[in-house]
């Protein structure tokens, strides 16, 4: 929304402007719920935090001058995620070892729902960015969070704590709004 009022000089709706501040509010209530300031501490949430950044203005290059094709848009973001997944490996935790039998299973798995589940959605998500406004593709992303919360939930164990539910209730409503 930044880039589109200040950079693009684009008028920004009166109700996106609430759905943004809806959509901070979660934030806030979500990132903050131990009662601290939501603000980036560990190497993966200032790296969430510069993707964040670097797609924001990605979405509104693609808006204004992309033509290129949905899929291979979504080669040239995959091939980009990959490379800095290896650039910043090494400083990370280590590899984890794996059995020789294991490995093998584990790459078919990794490149069949990385190159089929990941590609496809990945190339939806260029074709849809294309036609729409960049703030509106960022606020249609956002059930991102309510699904990662779900998801810790669900796999990991982890215990949804009240304000992760009214966050994922504002979520909602953002989207909502948006539409």
């Amino acid at each position: 929304m930044l880039i589109a009022k200040f950079v693009l000089r684009w008028q920004v709706p009166t109700l996106r402007l609430i759905a943004i501040g809806v959509g901070l509010a979660e934030l806030v209530i979500m990132l903050g719920g131990k009662g601290v300031v939501p603000v980036p501490r560990s190497l993966g949430e200032w790296m969430a935090f510069i993707g964040g950044l670097i797609w924001a203005g990605a979405t509104a290059g693609m808006r204004l001058k992309s033509h290129v094709p949905p899929l291979p848009a979504a080669f040239i973001f995959v091939s980009g995620a990959t490379l800095t997944s290896f650039a910043f490996a090494q400083f990370l935790e280590p590899l984890p070892t794996i059995e020789a039998a294991d490995a093998v299973w584990i790459g078919i798995t990794v490149l069949g729902t990385g190159g089929l589940w990941w590609g496809l959605s990945i190339a939806a998500l260029m074709w849809a960015t294309l036609p729409l406004d960049p703030a509106r593709v960022g606020i249609l992303l956002m059930p991102e969070v309510i699904f990662g919360a779900l998801t810790a939930a669900i796999f990991a164990g982890e215990t949804l704590s009240a304000s992760e539910m009214i966050g994922g209730g504002l979520v909602v409503l953002c989207g909502l709004l948006e539409v």
